[in-house]
């Protein structure tokens, strides 16, 4: 299912302002860079390598429009082919993942706001309960939060056989017990996303609008209008994962680096 979808998507050309791009390589070096290679490559395609990481997360081949490491700051250059670009994207999805696979229901607002009032139990900002949670999870040696929600040593015990992480979606990955539950986290997350994604595009299929990128944790869409009344049925078959229901923010705009946070009335 993945490689249809990726097949899919290298065979749509990305639309690049070059007006702005001609402006940004003025005085930025790799917007230099993607200028002069596209005077070789007139025609850009996003071509994605289903085996190009150990954990299944997509990389680019060589020769592939850079839509996974473009700069933040030059993101407008990428504009839709229809009327505007429509994102999907979890809320903490390596977190919530963790919260599945402990088999525990998943909580509907912001993981990081309710980790303060669950696990921390203290007056600390989101970003300060960001830090301290990241902490620990890549600290082994870290027991601190350990819970009903969140154990370390619980999910590694449960997924990691023989040298190898065994991950709900059936993907087996070599490592050390080191780096188990680092892949084991990443890996599921990763083809949890995938699994929607493909969905997403089955459910496109005969319609204008077209799965345009996956980036890591995320869908963007290319919509055309006809199509804006199945914003709320991209949605849902977004976030109802089959690891349970993953908070998942909209956001709309006519370039990747102008999107706002879009709801549906």
């Amino acid at each position: 299912d993945t490689y249809i979808t990726i097949n899919s998507i290298s065979k749509k050309e990305v639309n690049i302002n070059l007006h702005k791009l001609y402006n940004y390589a003025k005085k930025d070096s790799k917007a230099k860079y993607l200028l002069t290679w596209l005077q070789s490559n007139p025609n850009p395609t996003v071509n994605y390598d289903l085996f190009g990481s150990v954990t299944g997360r997509l990389a680019t081949k060589t020769g592939s429009f850079p839509i996974m490491n473009l700069k933040n700051e030059i993101k407008d250059i990428v504009e839709p082919k229809w009327d505007c670009f429509v994102e999907f994207d979890f809320n903490a999805a390596e977190i919530r993942t963790m919260i599945s696979l402990m088999g525990q229901k998943q909580p509907q607002e912001d993981i990081h706001e309710w980790n303060i009032k669950n696990i921390f139990k203290q007056d600390i900002s989101r970003e300060k309960a960001k830090q301290k949670f990241f902490a620990w999870l890549y600290n082994s040696e870290d027991n601190s939060i350990d819970s009903e929600y969140y154990s370390k040593q619980a999910l590694v015990e449960k997924h990691y056989k023989q040298g190898e992480i065994w991950n709900p979606f059936g993907r087996r990955t070599t490592c050390d017990r080191f780096h188990a539950l680092n892949y084991l986290l990443q890996s599921t997350s990763s083809d949890n996303c995938l699994d929607r994604v493909n969905k997403i595009e089955r459910f496109l299929k005969d319609r204008k609008s077209y799965v345009a990128f996956t980036i890591h944790d995320c869908v963007i869409v290319d919509l055309h209008r006809d199509d804006r009344h199945l914003i709320p049925q991209i949605k849902q078959i977004f976030q109802d994962t089959k690891l349970g229901t993953f908070k998942t923010s909209c956001k709309i705009g006519k370039d990747l680096k102008n999107m706002r946070e879009f709801r549906w009335n």
